[in-house]
């Protein structure tokens, strides 16, 4: 895990350090700048670059407060770069409630996910025992 977490921050750095360049590369043609797209990128790779760095702290964090923020602040910061960038949505909009609802679950879910593991594998033997009698 050590190797995926070093790989992550290097990505992460990266990105930070090169981002005027590519963002240069997307929006300069012809000696003009597209100066709306260009810093909506760049905010899109500053949103990455953040969710890289939290997401490289949740694989070292054990079960607790800190992993679950860490996963809401990754899933928020991950559905701000797919709404931006694959969506073209620049607001806020009904959709990001609903994002916001299934980050929320999901992390809450992983919290608690081994209880939520010995509550299903509870109900499965349960039914088991009973479909077989």
């Amino acid at each position: 895990m050590r190797e995926v977490k070093t790989f992550l921050i290097v990505i992460a750095i990266l990105l930070f350090l090169l981002n005027y360049r590519i963002c240069d590369y997307f929006y300069y043609v012809n000696g003009e700048l597209d100066n709306s797209n260009w810093w909506r990128l760049k905010h899109v790779i500053y949103c990455f670059v953040l969710a890289l760095v939290m997401q490289s702290y949740v694989i070292d964090s054990k079960k607790g407060l800190l992993r679950f923020f860490l996963q809401i602040g990754t899933g928020l910061t991950a559905a701000n770069v797919l709404d931006k960038y694959n969506f073209k949505i620049f607001s806020f909009e009904k959709q990001d409630v609903t994002m916001i609802i299934a980050t929320v679950l999901f992390a809450f879910a992983d919290y608690h996910k081994e209880y939520i593991k010995c509550q299903i594998t509870q109900i499965y033997y349960k039914l088991f025992l009973k479909i077989k009698d």
